[in-house]
């Protein structure tokens, strides 16, 4: 059987209270129910509490592409247009999708705590700002606001709190090349500052952006996602090819993004880096970041200084477009899913699990009995404990491991009520 999740959808006591008239944003605790003519001022977001998105009482849980467990019981799920949330420990699940998502959303989720979360939306939004969402209460109600600037989408929200974070937002691009605005925000999205950020050399003569200084993210080359390892320490990865090629590359903030500068990685001479991903820190010091060095081949680099200086991994074959994916946990164990494509184009890839007890610098293989080619998610929760998702009609769509990866079982979910 499917695991069934809970329907969400109950309309709680929240910023908006029913029958109250609207009233500009600016104050702790306000909100709107539409946006008033004309436009906010500079920095500012208009505000709208809405309810989770009502959905069947009992419906098959799909295949979830992000896993965020923020304690042993509670945790966070989404697939590309639902979000989800547990506390029974993976066995029942409640559907609480933001309302009034625009048509064809892909959501990105940012799970901060167990009651609080952060969902950004990439879609084409006819050139008017995209919504990002807040909920503190699991999901019950979302607080939705406009992000300044986001006019084709937000990509990467990166938070601490339900107050503290960032959110990196695309705006234009060309083959090889994009711009990236980063946005901060203090006071949970009430004001918004402009970091440096990637800007196009096309949108400063058009007059819509002022000239790039010094230490911004280039333009040129495309991002593969934002992260802040603290509220000061953030950075940038992603990739270039053409007359201007450097590979793989990766920025770094220090100071909250007043300067971006360039991380040398290490050398490898013919394998210089090709492409890079978003590092991932389990602490202030310890950290890890796949970088592709040649075709299907990639080593995970690793920091024991916060950054200051990587050291290469083991190769792993693994390539990213055959959907690869990893986990890791503390500063030595970690999973990893490697799809290889079999011909271009062709769809189909060929999967192998594979295990590192020392933060990267070796991988074993691990004969398993997960259905590798159907796993969209996985997460390791301490050195042994696992959770994968798998899409439909694959034994399961959530699957268990107490021993590393070597065998899993699917999880069976209970049946389940409304929100309380």
């Amino acid at each position: 059987m499917q695991p069934l999740l809970r329907a969400g959808g109950i309309l709680a006591v929240g910023l908006l209270l029913a029958g109250c008239a609207p009233r500009p944003a600016g104050r702790a605790g306000t909100a709107m129910t539409r946006r008033p003519k004309g436009v906010p001022r500079p920095g500012t977001a208009w505000f709208t509490t809405v309810p989770a998105a009502r959905v069947p009482a009992r419906m098959e849980l799909p295949a979830l592409t992000t896993l965020s467990m923020v304690t042993g019981n509670t945790g966070w799920g989404a697939s590309q247009s639902q979000v989800f949330w547990t506390d029974t420990g993976w066995r029942s699940w409640t559907a609480v999708t933001p309302s009034r998502l625009p048509s064809g959303s892909t959501l990105v989720l940012d799970a901060v705590d167990a009651t609080t979360a952060w969902v950004g939306v990439a879609a084409d939004t006819a050139n008017t700002p995209a919504p990002l969402y807040l909920t503190v209460d699991h999901g019950k109600t979302w607080r939705r606001m406009a992000v300044p600037g986001s006019i084709d989408g937000l990509a990467w929200p990166h938070f601490f709190s339900a107050k503290v974070g960032y959110v990196a937002v695309g705006m234009v691009g060309t083959m090889g090349s994009e711009t990236m605005v980063i946005q901060a925000t203090g006071d949970g999205g009430e004001h918004w500052h402009t970091l440096r950020s990637s800007i196009s050399p096309a949108m400063v003569t058009a007059g819509h952006l002022p000239p790039p200084a010094a230490h911004h993210i280039p333009f040129f080359g495309d991002k593969s996602g934002m992260v802040w390892a603290t509220p000061s320490d953030g950075w940038i990865s992603g990739g270039y090819v053409g007359p201007v090629s450097g590979g793989g590359m990766l920025y770094r903030t220090t100071d909250k993004g007043a300067t971006w500068l360039p991380v040398a990685l290490p050398g490898r001479g013919a394998n210089a880096p090709q492409w890079v991903l978003p590092p991932v820190f389990s602490s202030a010091a310890y950290g890890v970041v796949p970088v592709k060095i040649g075709p299907g081949l990639y080593v995970i680099d690793q920091t024991h200084d916060g950054g200051a200086a990587w050291t290469e991994g083991a190769a792993l074959s693994w390539e990213m477009a055959g959907g690869s994916l990893w986990a890791f946990s503390g500063v030595s164990d970690g999973l990893a899913v490697s799809k290889i494509l079999n011909g271009e184009n062709t769809g189909v890839a060929t999967s192998a699990l594979y295990r590192t007890t020392d933060g990267g610098r070796s991988w074993t293989k691990v004969l398993t009995n997960l259905p590798l080619d159907a796993v969209t998610a996985i997460t390791l929760v301490g050195g042994s404990l696992a959770y994968a998702s798998c899409s439909p009609g694959h034994g399961g769509v959530l699957w268990e491991s107490g021993n590393g990866g070597s065998s899993w079982t699917p999880i069976s979910a209970a049946s389940s009520g409304q929100l309380p």
